[in-house]
Order: structure tokens, then sequence, then C-alpha cells
């Protein structure tokens, strides 16, 4: 695409930063040079097919998670084994450490920082609170929206003082199982930013689960619905740069 001179004096002095007024005649006497009939007409049917083919992802994607979700229903029916959170010898239960702003700026920060938020990391810092990394993790925030997040083994992170972290000891727990019974507990509790999901509350939780081949059966079938969404996401994301490849190849 080819813009007019005013255009093209425009967008350079963006482009350094600058940002040059524009009143309403000059955008009236923009001119944007138009493609022929025929290049416009197979822009669309390329773009179109593009669509397609997120839509189809989007579908992907929510059978995927109405998959897993009725997994976890269906062995939710077969629970029959109560545990409690505050049992030391089956769970391990707390909370991280406050981190600094200057630690959150390091420049060499490498490991991801959890806090209330516990699916989005706001930061890297460059030390460990945990240790051993062997096993998974369970997040749960603390002071914000309820939030309930599994973290697999051998994943490095750190948790804040908005973060809790569950660590299961017992055998007849699987984490991901735990994962979705304590958002469940947790939702009917509302916890909230008001209603604070605190380390005295969560131990006093119990839970009750199916016997362990159900919960580790559910594990694997999950893993196969996270490859798909992960997938189905892969292409939803390269949408945009792919159409802008099909513009810049026809203009």
């Amino acid at each position: 695409m080819h813009y007019d001179p005013l255009m093209s004096q425009i967008v350079d002095r963006m482009g350094k930063g600058q940002y040059p007024s524009i009143n309403k005649t000059d955008i009236e006497n923009f001119k944007i040079s138009l493609p022929s009939k025929d290049i416009r007409q197979k822009i669309v049917e390329e773009c179109q097919v593009m669509d397609t083919e997120k839509h189809k992802a989007i579908e992907a994607i929510q059978k995927a998670k109405a998959k897993i979700e009725d997994g976890f229903k269906g062995a939710h029916s077969k629970a029959h084994k109560r545990f409690k959170l505050s049992n030391s010898d089956d769970f391990e239960a707390f909370i991280g450490r406050r981190v600094l702003k200057d630690e959150v700026d390091n420049p060499n920060g490498t490991i991801p920082i959890y806090s209330a938020n516990v699916f989005e990391p706001f930061g890297e810092i460059d030390k460990l609170f945990i240790k051993d990394f062997k096993e998974p993790s369970v997040l749960w925030g603390i002071d914000g929206d309820w939030m309930v997040n599994y973290v697999p083994a051998n994943y490095q992170f750190y948790p804040t003082d908005h973060c809790g972290v569950i660590r299961v000891k017992t055998k007849e727990v699987n984490p991901r199982y735990l994962t979705w019974a304590l958002n469940e507990v947790g939702k009917v509790k509302r916890f909230s930013r008001s209603h604070r999901a605190s380390t005295d509350r969560i131990k006093g939780i119990s839970i009750k689960v199916p016997d362990i081949e159900i919960q580790n059966e559910l594990e694997k079938d999950i893993i196969k619905q996270e490859k798909i969404i992960d997938k189905a996401n892969q292409v939803i994301n390269m949408i945009t740069d792919r159409k802008q490849a099909i513009l810049k190849n026809y203009l």
C-alpha cells in the first residue's frame, strides 16, 4: 500500500516517537491507493479461509474444555474418599514471600513470579523461594479473584505472599484432580478479594476424591485435550500474521 506524501510524513514522524497534530482537513485529504477489484476479491477470499480456520480452532478449544470439565464431573460422581488439606501427612500448604520492586525489575531475572493471579506471571526474579520442583504444585490466589492453577513438575516459579502453594504427599490424590476440586470448593465458599482465601481457610477445607486409578486415567485424557487446545491456540495466534502476509503480497 502506498501513502500520499502527507500520510507518509505523519507515519514517519510517528515512527520516530513524534505525534503531530492532525486536523479534519488533513484526514479528508488523505489519499490511499486501492488495489484492483480482482485483487481485493482475492484478499477477501484468502482471509475468509483463515477466518474459517480460526472458527474451527475456537470450536476445537471449546470442545476440548468441555471434555475436560465433563471428565472431572464424571470422576467426582465416583468420589468416596475424603481428605483434609490440614493433614500434613497428605499435603503441604504454604504461601510465598513478598517481592520488592527492584527484585522484579532485575534484568537478570528468569524465574516467573506468581501473585494473586496464578495464571499470569507479573514479572521475573533471579532467585528461588522453593528449592524442590520435582513434584507438581497447586497454586491459589489468596486475596484476589478466586483462582486455582496446576503447575507441572520441574517448572520453577516464585510465589509471592499473595500466592498459596499446595504440594500433594499422599499417593491417593492426583494434583490435577486436587486443582479442580479445590477450585469447586472455593467457589462454594465464595472466596474473593473481600473474602480472602487465607492459608487457615484453605487448610480448613476437605475434598472428596475417587480411586487414584480413576484420577490418573482422567489426567491422561486431560493431557490429550490440552494438546488439542495448544495446537488450536497456535493456529489462532498465527492468523493475524498470516493476514498481514497476504496484504503485503498483494499490496
